[in-house]
């Protein structure tokens, strides 16, 4: 007979729901019972002595705390109480575990582990790096092909993994992350047949509870498991762990960890010093206060019930998150779509899409709000975290609800209308409006006063007047800039109209809409400050929306499996090194540590630049990157290093051959398929990996666009398709439409050679000599960086040049990518890597840049900024193989 949770009474025996407070953390910690917490007062105040003394207190003492381990053993549905070790958590105790294990394990074993619990993860991580075992994953895969986060383990995907010399399993019953239930039972039976099968001696199978103790009721016989552990503080007792360990494994695997003049009985061998007594003697209210919420009084009973009432909560919320509102907005559900006996009520998401959101801004809006407790983060899930599909940042990792038996379903309904709609919506313009009006919302909130004063204020005006009222400001601010940017660019000639556009438009107009927003003094004065910054906010977002579209989301390799050098020279980059190896590393960890090589070649600077290579260089050993990092003590020649352009010019070769030179010397064996060679600039790691996917990556040489000052800085590298000079502000290319057409459709632009700040090169152009590569002329393959006295202006130049010259009479495919800009301060990188490209420039850049200087007044343009070719390094064409539209010229 099934029975039906009485949620109340489950409520009232936890103190801290009486504050009305809405605990929606509960899979990082529940909340305590009265009982729990009485016991522990209880045995502080009458029986806080030391264990197995023969005196009266004493002699109590020891059976409270040993009775304890009955209560665990129900819980765990094992078969002797001499199966149960206390420790103070989880991964203290299955760190116990792994060193009570070390003498059993063999150099060669095979730990099969999964990514949802570093608990039940790292410590096996560990003791197979002592022992020298092999670590397999099991990785989480898609259960629906239109959500990549819509993760879970598929027992068809453990099996191919086992051979015979499996030795671990290691996986969780629930993620708390993921929330999908594992069918335990059935994986462990299919694990051990196919172990069988295979001539696999000795398999123990290590199950992680922590987020499946709470919600479903343990069986760790019927599920033929060998070590089981839960945390107790999320079963609603205070902070301590039990771990069982199947008789057999204790007596032939496990050897004592205790100390030596011990007798290390039964479980206690994996039980180093005295957990705490007073929180071990909590643990024992938590059978009764189960047992309590059913009239049946049974385990099995009460965890059916409990199953019962959190699908209902599961299914409100996840109605609601996978709505196609929702999923048009971008809301992705990280785990099982769909409420079930399979699904338990810790619900993950995460906002992509065109509009993405950090996790951490979703929960902002909860916590200034109040009243509810939500939380943001990877939950020590690091593996699976890292392994969600971009952008979501595996450090930041996913918001999450996570609720227990006594959150209520009006709990639920209060997450979802007041707080998830603003939180996730409060950046569109549509929804931010219909929010501050409810009458008009798919969703009904209540009115506030503040609200229905707008609406009145609104109402009383004329549509007319509402439209002067809304936009006034920006055709004041748009006719100003436009009149201002012309003036200044043509009679002036040496400004970036951007530099105008952007103050005007980005500060000006927010200011005067910011100082607007106030003025409505019919509005009581707007009593709450977030009731005024989301008006401010709308009526921004409205003004720029009239001229804006929605920008597009980051092309995002996922090549797991391409390897990459990574190549820079660095001379005094002290003040701005921590953001440069900020982004380097994110760049790492997408690509993956595995699958990278960086060289850093530094050339005696005297800030702190050798003081933070040497930082980063421990990081990138941390975290287990291949790395050379050369810190040049010799000095830099400084007499004629900058007046004689040659001497200069072979400087720099040299030092970038020498970031190479790992790369000559095999790097143990490892392919090498592109090499990413950077300057000292600003980038975004989301923008390299947009370069190395040029053309698909099906490229010789692919580079950004590099800016300082007024605009492109590498014009004396950069040649357009027909081995002509370009200029520095945009359409940059004067002589080649082609070339000018690909930059208006933000396509990638081929050219003759290029640089710019940041290059990606195909590896064969630097590896020795293969039959798959050309016959080198001049001599010397791989190619190397070099001087040549006729061409004083960059070795940056001649290595681009060198590739037409081998490959001749075939271009060499090389690109210039223009969604893919770097800059050499921060101001240039702000205008040119972040706000140039939003979409509230883009008048500026059709209006401005196309129509009228490059179409009205290119002449003038031309005249400023294209230099004339001396000759001299392309060598009067002789060298440069043109494409094919530049054969008439």
């Amino acid at each position: 007979m099934a029975h039906t949770l009485d949620v109340e009474y489950a409520r009232s025996q936890f103190p801290a729901l009486k504050s009305g407070f809405i605990f929606a953390d509960n899979a990082g910690g529940s909340q305590i019972t009265q009982t729990s917490i009485d016991l522990i007062v209880d045995y502080l105040t009458n029986t806080n002595v030391q264990l197995g003394a023969d005196y009266s207190v004493s002699v109590s003492s020891t059976q409270r705390v040993m009775g304890a381990a009955e209560e665990a053993r129900k819980l765990f549905g094992a078969e002797d109480k001499d199966e149960i070790v206390f420790g103070p958590s989880s991964t203290a105790n299955l760190e116990n575990l792994a060193r009570g294990l070390e003498g059993d394990i063999k150099e060669g074993d095979e730990f099969i582990i999964t990514g949802e619990h570093e608990a039940n993860c790292g410590v096996w991580k560990k003791l197979a790096a002592r022992r020298g075992a092999v670590i397999k994953y099991w990785h989480s895969s898609p259960t629906n092909p239109n959500n990549p986060y819509s993760l879970a383990l598929k027992v068809e995907e453990l099996l191919p993994l086992i051979t015979s010399k499996t030795r671990i399993v290691a996986f969780t019953a629930t993620s708390n992350l993921l929330g999908s239930v594992v069918p335990v039972q059935e994986v462990t039976k299919a694990l051990r047949a196919e172990a069988a099968k295979k001539g696999a001696g000795k398999v123990e199978v290590s199950i992680d509870c922590v987020a499946y103790a709470p919600h479903r009721r343990m069986d760790v016989k019927a599920w033929d498991v060998d070590f089981c552990v839960f945390s107790f503080y999320k079963v609603y007792a205070p902070h301590i762990s039990a771990l069982y360990v199947r008789a057999p494994a204790l007596a032939s695997s496990v050897t004592s960890i205790v100390h030596h003049f011990l007798r290390a009985e039964h479980a206690y061998k994996l039980q180093p010093g005295g957990p705490g007594y007073e929180t071990v003697y909590a643990t024992t209210s938590v059978i009764p206060y189960l047992l309590s919420l059913t009239p049946a009084h049974d385990l099995s009973a009460t965890f059916a019930a409990i199953a019962a009432h959190e699908t209902t909560l599961v299914t409100a919320l996840l109605s609601y998150l996978t709505a196609p509102e929702q999923a048009a907005r971008g809301i992705r559900v990280v785990g099982e779509e769909k409420p079930g006996p399979n699904r338990v009520p810790t619900i993950s998401f995460v906002v992509v899409g065109d509009r993405p959101m950090r996790s951490r801004d979703v929960v902002k809006v909860f916590d200034e709000r109040g009243g509810i407790g939500i939380r943001y983060g990877h939950f020590y899930a690091y593996t699976l975290s890292n392994q969600l599909p971009p952008p979501v940042d595996g450090e930041e990792g996913v918001v999450r609800v996570s609720l227990v038996h006594y959150n209520t379903l009006e709990e639920v309904e209060k997450i979802i209308a007041p707080h998830l709609p603003p939180a996730l919506y409060l950046h569109d313009t549509h929804y931010a409006l219909r929010w501050l009006e409810p009458e008009s919302t798919a969703h009904t909130f209540a009115m506030t006063t503040d609200q229905r004063h707008l609406r009145d204020w609104r109402r009383r005006r004329s549509p007319f007047v509402l439209f002067l009222h809304s936009y006034r400001l920006l055709f004041g601010a748009a006719l100003f800039s436009l009149g201002t940017a012309i003036f200044v660019a043509i009679h002036l000639g040496f400004f970036s109209t951007l530099l105008i556009y952007i103050p005007l438009v980005v500060i000006c107009v927010p200011a005067l809409t910011v100082f607007d927003a106030a003025d409505y003094r019919n509005m009581r004065a707007w009593p709450k400050r977030e009731a005024r910054t989301v008006w401010a906010l709308c009526r921004l977002v409205c003004v720029f929306a009239t001229c804006a579209d929605i920008p597009e989301l980051w092309a995002l390799l996922g090549n797991g499996t391409a390897t990459y050098f990574i190549a820079a020279n660095l001379y005094e980059y002290g003040a701005h090194l921590p953001v440069w190896t900020s982004q380097l590393s994110r760049l790492i960890r997408h690509l993956g540590a595995d699958n990278v090589f960086v060289s850093i070649y530094e050339s005696n600077s005297r800030d702190r630049t050798k003081e933070l290579l040497r930082a980063f260089e421990g990081q990138l050993k941390k975290a287990g990157v291949r790395n050379r990092v050369v810190l040049d003590e010799d000095g830099r020649r400084r007499e004629g290093w900058v007046s004689n352009g040659h001497e200069r010019v072979q400087y720099m070769a040299d030092m970038r051959n020498k970031a190479l030179e790992p790369l000559q010397e095999g790097l143990g064996g490892r392919r090498i398929d592109k090499i990413i060679f950077f300057n000292d600039v600003f980038f975004d790691w989301k923008s390299i990996i947009r370069l190395l996917d040029t053309k698909g990556g099906d490229f010789d040489l692919a580079c950004g666009l590099d800016f300082d000052g007024i605009g492109l800085y590498d014009t004396w590298v950069i040649r357009d398709s027909c081995g002509q000079r370009t200029k520095e502000i945009w359409p940059y290319f004067s002589f080649d439409n082609v070339a000018v057409d690909s930059l208006r459709r933000e396509e990638p632009v081929e050219v003759a050679t290029c640089w710019n700040g940041v290059a990606v090169f195909d590896a064969n152009w630097f590896l020795p000599p293969s039959p798959a590569m050309p016959p080198s002329v001049p001599p010397g393959n791989p190619l190397k960086f070099r001087a040549d006295t006729p061409c004083p202006e960059s070795e940056c130049f001649l290595i681009s040049y060198d590739m037409h010259v081998r490959t001749a009479p075939k271009r060499p495919r090389i690109y210039v990518n223009p969604k893919v800009n770097v800059a050499y301060t921060p101001h240039n990188w702000l205008y040119y890597g972040k706000l140039k490209h939003l979409s509230l420039t883009r008048p500026w850049r059709v209006v401005w840049e196309d129509w009228i200087a490059h179409r009205m007044f290119w002449w003038v343009s031309d005249r400023f900024w294209l230099k004339k070719d001396d000759g001299k390094c392309a060598f009067e064409g002789d060298g440069i193989v043109k494409a094919a539209h530049c054969s008439a010229r």
